[in-house]
């Protein structure tokens, strides 16, 4: 059996249980199979006093076996903002001892980071002390964010030139990886997987009520749903007329935002009559009675329109 060591910072955790799901169901999907036992260590960045949502992150920093994997959690030293050049270095200094003993214990075959910045970086400095193989994966905004930050592209080209392969999520992200001057033969595709439980296509025309009662919204007009993490990243406001788009609608009494400081920035400059924010709920469900969409589109005479926006995953 070959023995995986991945690098992780984008995981789930006890506080943050939705974050990175994608990347924690695929982990899990190589060590169900037989010939895979998969490690990860999870990286969580503090700052050396907590404050704020820090203080409930650093309770995370807990390991254990989470559906067949086992993920060791441990906190490595984060300067909030202004960090990020040195978050490579913090990582890789702080997950080292632990990958020797683990490796020391029962040898690992190769090394893995599951985003290209920082893990990338880190994990290149992991494997070389490892004497290990080396993967890489990109998955979207750690090319697309970081590497328009010159001292991180510069962190991924090197990390890239030490890695035995590249892996990204999509022919476009190839392209686009390429063009940061990372070695285009290096990289193959490697498609997110889909849960066809959750995913897959309905009746179009039971499927609208079905939302509804699940959701709780009122039926009689058009549904419109998008699915994805409501956080900056996502560039979930590229949806037409969401959020800014939204500005141009006449409200109905009732929305339900998502809370938290990321999401009050992007939704700031959505006004109602009264807006209630749900704390616990992971989705923002909007009712307009009319719109005017971002091509000029008028939606007016339906009773209401509602938006349901974001069921992360």
């Amino acid at each position: 059996m070959r023995r995986l060591l991945s690098i992780a910072t984008l995981y789930p955790n006890p506080q943050l249980p939705r974050f990175g799901t994608f990347v924690a169901r695929s982990l899990e999907a190589l060590a169900a199979r037989e010939d895979w036992e998969v490690t990860v260590i999870n990286p969580i960045g503090l700052p050396p006093v907590t404050f704020g949502h820090y203080r409930a992150l650093a309770r995370a920093v807990v390991s254990g076996n989470e559906n067949g994997v086992l993920v060791h959690r441990l906190r490595f030293p984060l300067i909030p903002r202004i960090g990020g050049r040195f978050n490579p270095a913090l990582i890789a200094r702080s997950v080292l001892p632990l990958a020797h003993r683990l490796h020391a214990a029962q040898l690992f075959d190769v090394v893995d980071a599951q985003f290209f910045y920082p893990d990338g970086p880190a994990a290149a400095r992991i494997a070389a002390a490892l004497d290990l193989p080396l993967s890489i994966k990109a998955r979207g905004a750690d090319i697309s964010y970081w590497g328009a930050r010159p001292y991180a592209r510069a962190a991924m080209c090197d990390a890239a030139d030490r890695a035995d392969i590249l892996l990204a999520v999509s022919e476009a992200l190839r392209d686009d990886m390429a063009q940061l001057g990372l070695q285009r033969e290096k990289i193959a595709i490697h498609y997110t997987g889909l849960d066809r439980a959750l995913f897959h296509p309905r009746n179009r025309t039971e499927a609208p009520a079905e939302i509804a009662s699940r959701f709780g919204i009122a039926t009689g007009g058009p549904l419109l749903a998008t699915v994805g993490a409501l956080i900056p990243p996502s560039r979930q406001g590229s949806v037409p007329c969401w959020p800014r788009r939204l500005r141009r609608m006449r409200w109905l009494p009732r929305s339900r935002v998502s809370a938290g400081p990321k999401m009050q920035r992007i939704w700031r400059g959505i006004t109602a009559p009264s807006r209630r924010v749900d704390q616990a709920s992971p989705r923002a469900i909007f009712s307009c009675r009319s719109a005017t969409l971002s091509d000029g589109t008028k939606l007016s005479g339906v009773t209401p329109i509602q938006i349901r926006i974001g069921a992360a995953i």
